[in-house]
C-alpha cells in the first residue's frame, strides 16, 4: 500500500477500480476506526458535518419531492428499482397499477434523510442543539454500516451503492477532520503531561526544577546586561574620538645650500 501512494493519480485510480468495495472498506477502516472517524468529526464545525452528510450520502441516495409543501424525500429510481416491489390493482377493471415498496426502502430513506434531525423552529434554539445534532450523525452512519452484514438476496447493485456512498463520506470527513484531531489530541496530551508533571513529579525535583528555570532567567538578564554595557562602552568611544582635535602635518621644505656657501 506504501508503494500505491507513490504513483501517479491515474495509476491509483485504475488500480482501485479492481479492488472490490468490501476489501476497500475494510483496508479503511483497519486503518480508522468507526470510533476514531467519528472522533474527528467532533473536530469540524457541525455546519460542515452536516454538509458532507448531504453532499456524500443523503444526495447520492435520496431525492427530495419539491411538489410538497414540506420537504419530503424518497429513494433514487436507480435503486428503487434494484429493490422488488409489490404491484396490484384495485380492481380487475382498472388500469392504475398500485405497488408497496420494499421495507428496506422505506427503512432507508427514514433513516438518512435529515427531517428526523434535531433544528430550531422560529427562531428559537433549542438545548445542547449542536450535540444532539452530531449524535444524530453518528447514530445514522453506524446504523448504515451496521445494515451491511444484515441484508441478504441477490441485492449487489444496491449494497455497491450503499457502501460506496459511505466509503467517500469517510474519506471526505478523514481528509478534512485529521488535521484537527491531530491538533487537538497534541494539546490534549500537552495537558496531561503537565497535570501529572503537577500531581506526582517528587517535590525536590519539581524545587530543583523552579530553581533552574530561576538560575537560567537569572543569566538572560545577566547576558542582556552585559550586551548593553558593551554597547555603551563603545558609544562614548566614538563621542571621544570625534571630540579629539584633528591632527595636522606641517611639511617643511629642505634647505639648499649652495656651492658658494660651502667655500
Amino acid at each position: 500500500m506504501n508503494i500505491i501512494k507513490n504513483l501517479p493519480n491515474e495509476l491509483i485510480y485504475i488500480i482501485y477500480s479492481f479492488i472490490d468495495i468490501d476489501t476497500r472498506l475494510d483496508l479503511l477502516l483497519s486503518r480508522y476506526s468507526m470510533s476514531l472517524v467519528n472522533s474527528m468529526n467532533y473536530c469540524l464545525s457541525i455546519e460542515e458535518c452536516i454538509k458532507l452528510y448531504t453532499c456524500h450520502i443523503m444526495n447520492k441516495l435520496l431525492k427530495r419531492n419539491l411538489h410538497n409543501q414540506y420537504p419530503a424525500y424518497s429513494l433514487l429510481p436507480l435503486l428503487s428499482k434494484q429493490l422488488p416491489k409489490v404491484t396490484f390493482k384495485r380492481d380487475l377493471h382498472s388500469k392504475t397499477l398500485c405497488y408497496v415498496p420494499h421495507q428496506i426502502e422505506t427503512f432507508i430513506v427514514d433513516l438518512v434523510s435529515i427531517r428526523c434531525m434535531p433544528k430550531s423552529y422560529n427562531n428559537r434554539i433549542p438545548r445542547n442543539l449542536e450535540t444532539k445534532q452530531r449524535e444524530f450523525l453518528r447514530n445514522t452512519i453506524n446504523k448504515i454500516y451496521n445494515i451491511f452484514p444484515s441484508i441478504e438476496g441477490e441485492y449487489s447493485q444496491f449494497l455497491y451503492i450503499l457502501k460506496r456512498s459511505l466509503m467517500f463520506y469517510l474519506l471526505a470527513l478523514i481528509q478534512k477532520g485529521k488535521p484537527e484531531y491531530e491538533k487537538s489530541r497534541c494539546l490534549r496530551d500537552h495537558i496531561r503531561i503537565k497535570q501529572h508533571t503537577k500531581k506526582w513529579v517528587f517535590k525536590e525535583l519539581r524545587k530543583k526544577w523552579v530553581q533552574y528555570n530561576k538560575r537560567s532567567k537569572l543569566r538572560e538578564k545577566e547576558l542582556v546586561k552585559k550586551q548593553k554595557e558593551i554597547s555603551k562602552k563603545q558609544k562614548n568611544m566614538e563621542k571621544i574620538q570625534v571630540a579629539l582635535p584633528k591632527k595636522f602635518i606641517i611639511i617643511r621644505k629642505k634647505k639648499i645650500i649652495s656651492h658658494c656657501d660651502q667655500i
